[in-house]
């Protein structure tokens, strides 16, 4: 049936029950417990202004834990005896940071979490009442880019509006007239038009859930082993969905480990990015807007409000398709939702139209993939000191 495509399926959890990922953020945003970084003692400790926001509940209720996390794995777990803080106040704690052979052109952080000593009211034992994560950017050392080696000598040709880059391994193909690449071809493989079967996703950047440049702050930087059918966010609504912030690198890959690697530039300009099963057309429903011949626009279903390419788009509309629509961005626009319905993004979530902004990234085929080779594949390519 036609509507006005005016909805009131609003919250942060699905008609079945399961989270949306602004649930994770909203958690976040309501936890009575902060942690605060006071940077790093010439003991090798970092300090920690712990503050409690709870009304009637010291902090000795709960059990701390801190985690000194790289490249996706933990190095160290630091059980944190008993903090007694009382309601609305501080106390500085300490957390030793010796015993880790720190290496060049790592980021290093340290994970902070408060779980409960026993069953309190609706929660379990062990319940995560709080959590953050702190940046050890004084344990981080710059290093120059690795020397890169190019292999076998490239051959360059124009036809017409077409250039072609190749050797006997990789071809790109560039088309002056749309101002992009058309083509990337590695060893017979055609990675721009990126099939279904290369549904294998590893990054490091903020996850595991959906999140946003104003919505981030309950997703961690860490190393995420993900597929792509896994990205997609099933709103009642189909819209935008399933982007990753601070980005540092990402894989696509298929089963016989063939695929394609992103790196950032620099270390300092990370990127956002979404992987999806399907194009982003399919999330578009801009009035007037028809995407193909069979999105005949009806004046009979012309409602105010409603889009005439499609008045009666739902998450059934919405099918994988045999491809993966990578989107690779400097960043987007905040999702705004201060008062709920319809307020812009705070200005500082905004990308202004008239502001001169770049970024780089790279492309870098593989025939066999490892975790630990993309880990060592990243650093050697990132650069410090982006703009």
């Amino acid at each position: 049936m036609p509507t006005d495509n005016t909805f009131l399926n609003n919250g942060i959890v699905f008609p079945d029950r399961t989270p949306q990922p602004a649930l994770y953020e909203v958690k976040k945003a309501h936890e009575y417990i902060n942690f605060k970084d006071q940077g790093i003692n010439r003991h090798d400790e970092l300090r920690v202004l712990v503050e409690n926001l709870y009304d009637f509940t010291d902090l000795n209720q709960f059990n701390f834990e801190a985690k000194i996390k790289a490249d996706g794995r933990v190095l160290r777990t630091i059980p944190l005896e008993e903090i007694s803080v009382e309601t609305h106040t501080g106390k500085l704690i300490r957390i030793p940071l010796s015993g880790i052979d720190y290496q060049p052109k790592t980021e290093y952080f340290v994970e902070i979490s408060a779980t409960t000593k026993t069953d309190w009211g609706l929660l379990p034992k062990g319940f995560e009442v709080a959590h953050e994560q702190l940046f050890l950017k004084g344990k981080y050392k710059a290093e120059p880019a690795s020397p890169m080696n190019y292999g076998e000598a490239l051959s360059h040709t124009e036809q017409g509006q077409i250039i072609t880059i190749q050797n006997d391994i990789v071809k790109v193909v560039f088309d002056k007239n749309q101002g992009q690449i058309t083509s990337y071809v590695f060893e017979g493989n055609e990675l721009l038009q990126l099939p279904k079967a290369y549904n294998n996703l590893d990054y490091y950047g903020r996850g595991p859930w959906e999140n946003y440049q104003d919505r981030k702050a309950s997703a961690f930087v860490d190393v995420y082993s993900s597929t792509v059918s896994e990205q997609y966010v099933p709103y009642v609504r189909p819209q935008e969905n399933g982007y990753k912030t601070d980005v540092r690198w990402a894989t696509l890959s298929n089963s016989e480990g063939q695929g394609l690697m992103i790196v950032t530039d620099y270390t300092d300009q990370p990127l956002g990015f979404s992987a999806l099963h399907m194009p982003n057309e399919d999330f578009d429903l801009t009035e007037g807007l028809a995407y193909s011949a069979n999105d005949k626009i009806d004046p009979e279903f012309q409602l105010k409000g409603a889009s005439p390419a499609n008045p009666s788009k739902h998450i059934n509309d919405i099918k994988e398709k045999d491809l993966v629509q990578l989107n690779i961005d400097m960043g987007q626009r905040g999702v705004a939702g201060d008062d709920s319905w319809g307020a812009m993004p705070q200005e500082k979530y905004r990308i202004k139209a008239d502001e001169k902004l770049s970024y780089g990234f790279y492309l870098f085929p593989f025939s066999k993939y490892s975790k630990e080779a993309a880990i060592s594949k990243s650093k050697s390519l990132m650069r410090e000191g982006g703009e």
